[in-house]
This record gives C-alpha cells, sequence and structure tokens, in this order.
C-alpha cells in the first residue's frame, strides 16, 4: 500500500486532500502545513509519495524540490496548483514528478492522483519510483 505525505497550508484542503487519497489504497503518513515541516517530517515517516500545494513552497520562495529529493531521495514528488497553465513552468523546473491542476473536478483530480499512484513501483533505495509512462498525459512533467 503506497505511503502517501499531505503538505498544504490549508487545514480544509488538507483534510479533503486526505479523505480523497485514502480512498485510492493508500495510507496517509504524514501531513504539514509549512515547507520547514515537510521537510522535517516527511523524511521520518518515509512516503512514496509526496503530495504537496505549490503555495507552500511559494511562501518560501524556494524554486526547486530538490531539498526534498534530499531527505526523501525515493519519493515522487507531486505538485497542486491552480491555474496549471499560468504557472506550469516553474514547478517543472523545481523538479516535480507531476503536476495536477487543484482546481479540476474532484473526480478528475482523484482519478490524476490514482494514475500517479497507480505508477509508482518499488525501487531500490536512490532509485526514482514513478514509471513516467504510466503518469497521466495531462498532469505529467
Amino acid at each position: 500500500m503506497p505511503r502517501v505525505f499531505i503538505a498544504s497550508r490549508n487545514a480544509v484542503e488538507r483534510a479533503a486532500l486526505h479523505a480523497l487519497i485514502a480512498e485510492l489504497n493508500t495510507k496517509v503518513v504524514g501531513e504539514a502545513a509549512d515547507w520547514a515541516m515537510v521537510l522535517a517530517l516527511s523524511p521520518k515517516v518515509k512516503p512514496d509519495l509526496i503530495v504537496i500545494d505549490w503555495n507552500v513552497m511559494v511562501d518560501v520562495q524556494t524554486s526547486t524540490v530538490s531539498p526534498l529529493q534530499e531527505v526523501c531521495p525515493d519519493a515522487a514528488v507531486v505538485i497542486l496548483m491552480s491555474r496549471l497553465d499560468a504557472r506550469q513552468q516553474p514547478a517543472i523546473s523545481a523538479g516535480a514528478d507531476v503536476l495536477i491542476n487543484k482546481d479540476e473536478r474532484s473526480d478528475r483530480l482523484v482519478e490524476n492522483l490514482r494514475c500517479t499512484i497507480d505508477a509508482i513501483r518499488p525501487a531500490t533505495p536512490g532509485e526514482r519510483q514513478v514509471e513516467n509512462n504510466r503518469l497521466p498525459k495531462q498532469a505529467s512533467v
């Protein structure tokens, strides 16, 4: 069962994501409201997938997920954002494995997350866990 870590500064959004992700035969192993907590907590719970709202990163003006990939090298990183087309390039440059528009209808958001979770495969330490050819096409980087 894939282990998922959720990060959003909005408590209601975190709760909604928790409920949606829990329906996808996954285990939510942690959550955070800010970038510092993401970096501190996620390595302790060893997630397979980290779902992070772009605003968490923008708040601290970080331009890359590399600090996150350093502390959780085996986790795939999904960045949720609104207005996907307007902010896609910075998120791609940041190193996201997947971008998902959080303004999508909930069924499409769930389907994109489901496709991403299905693409996670067991990996040896240090090996990326996402099969890029199985990622949701409109949400894939």
